[in-house]
């Protein structure tokens, strides 16, 4: 699977207190190469869930 910078992809999440995982949107961060065989992609999970505000804002 080709996937850039700004693509949106499913990734399987694990949940934080639980023993499973669900798919949910993520949107690729970057794409590194490690080695031939596999790459390294960052993602960021999309969620509509509720937070607090980061520190500083």
């Amino acid at each position: 699977m080709d996937v850039a910078p700004w693509d949106i992809v499913r990734v399987d999440f694990p949940f934080a207190d639980e023993a499973r995982a669900r798919r949910r949107p993520a949107l690729v961060i970057a794409v590194l190469p490690a080695t031939e065989a596999f790459s390294i992609v960052w993602a960021l999970m999309i969620t509509s869930a509720a937070h607090d505000a980061w520190p500083g804002t």
